[in-house]
């Protein structure tokens, strides 16, 4: 079963929400996407470096949203329930991906979960 959102902290899943649980907010959300894959094993393995490097991630399946093919994004940070704070937030943590020597651009992706 893929559920909606995997939040990992320290490297490790902590909690796992449905599509449903995500999609009781009723409202377009923003996650700042670090990269997308076909498959979960290769998200949780690109969580995994990017906590190597001291960047906490999480991991949102598409499968949610009627819009998207069925994939596996690793995004940043949280989810942001308005655009200028997702703005705000990728602006100050690109620096840091920046910084650390990461070539990851972040995209500001909106999620409406519709199952």
């Amino acid at each position: 079963m893929n559920y909606g959102i995997y939040l990992i902290d320290n490297g490790n899943v902590f909690a796992r929400l449905s599509c449903k649980r995500i999609a009781s907010k009723g409202n377009t959300q923003f996650i700042l996407q670090e990269s997308i894959f076909p498959d979960s094993l290769k998200a949780f393995q690109q969580v995994a470096l990017l906590y190597k490097e001291g960047v906490g991630s999480n991991i949102f399946w598409t499968g949610c949203t009627n819009i998207s093919k069925d994939s596996f994004v690793v995004f940043v940070d949280l989810l942001y329930d308005s655009l200028q704070l997702a703005q705000r937030q990728a602006t100050y943590t690109q620096r840091i991906l920046d910084e650390k020597g990461l070539t990851s651009k972040l995209y500001i992706r909106p999620i409406l979960i519709t199952q």
